[in-house]
């Protein structure tokens, strides 16, 4: 399975009362918005599995973490373990998909804003039998739907908080910020 990525920092979300807010996200194409979230990655129990991110944010690093996935550190994206991306260059996560289930992707670079601006996905890893299966052997269903609950506390899509600088040299930002008070919800990115 081969998957392209585009990690960018000029997005935009329209919440629920109409206003639009500031989002970082991930892409397919540079014609296309990043949104949020991400694209769904999907793949079966045993496939290899080949990420290709592009970093065009203007600057900053980022990396894809595999949250929740087995996969060696190299591939794990958290920066200062594994590598992170710099602008305009690609980085590549390569890993054999392991356990059937339902899994999350995000940017481990200053994670908690990176995160909070959009820059996460699900990851969806089917059981090899190929029928209705939580996994092989495991509880059948008849239809799939997949929700990724999140939320935006819309004082943190701001330029003081989403363009701080970036030191790619400590594996630890220090940025103060507003006590983070979430507004809007988001159910698969609808607010």
């Amino acid at each position: 399975v081969n998957i392209s990525l585009i990690a960018r920092n000029t997005g935009q979300k329209v919440l629920a009362n109409q206003d639009t807010v500031r989002v970082f996200g991930f892409a397919t194409s540079l014609s296309v918005q990043p949104n949020v979230p991400g694209p769904t990655i999907i793949a079966q129990e045993g496939d290899s599995v080949h990420i290709d991110v592009w970093n065009v944010s203007q600057g900053a690093p980022h990396t894809i973490h595999l949250h929740g996935l087995d996969v060696d550190q190299q591939n794990d994206g958290v920066p200062h373990l594994s590598f992170d991306i710099p602008h305009m260059q690609h980085g590549y996560y390569h890993f054999k998909a392991p356990h059937a289930g339902t899994y999350l992707y995000h940017c481990h670079v200053a994670s908690t804003i990176h995160v909070q601006a959009g820059m996460y996905g699900l990851i969806i890893i089917k059981p090899t039998n190929g029928g209705n299966t939580t996994w092989n052997g495991g509880y059948d269903y008849i239809q799939e739907k997949s929700f990724m609950l999140s939320e935006i506390d819309t004082n943190w899509h701001t330029d003081s908080v989403l363009l701080h600088d970036h030191d790619t040299l400590v594996a630890i930002h220090i940025l103060e910020i507003l006590d983070y008070k979430p507004q809007f919800f988001l159910i698969n990115g609808f607010s």
